[in-house]
């Protein structure tokens, strides 16, 4: 992962501390049919699901976009 990569994902995590209900650039289903969001960066795709319950924000992947 390059630099600038690296500095706009720490960024974004961030960001989603912030605004934990932020929409991604597209909805993924899980197993149990929950929604996933997804954010395109550069050229991964981070994955994560905002836990109302537990005001949480949890980060399922970071994985290279297109997988």
């Amino acid at each position: 992962m390059r630099g600038r990569e690296k500095h706009l994902i720490t960024r974004l995590f961030g960001q989603l501390g912030d605004n934990p209900f932020r929409a991604g650039d597209y909805v993924e289903r899980d197993d149990i049919g929950r929604p996933i969001q997804v954010l395109l960066v550069g050229k991964y795709a981070l994955c994560y699901w905002a836990d109302h319950a537990d005001k949480e924000v949890k980060i399922l992947d970071l994985k290279p976009a297109g997988h």
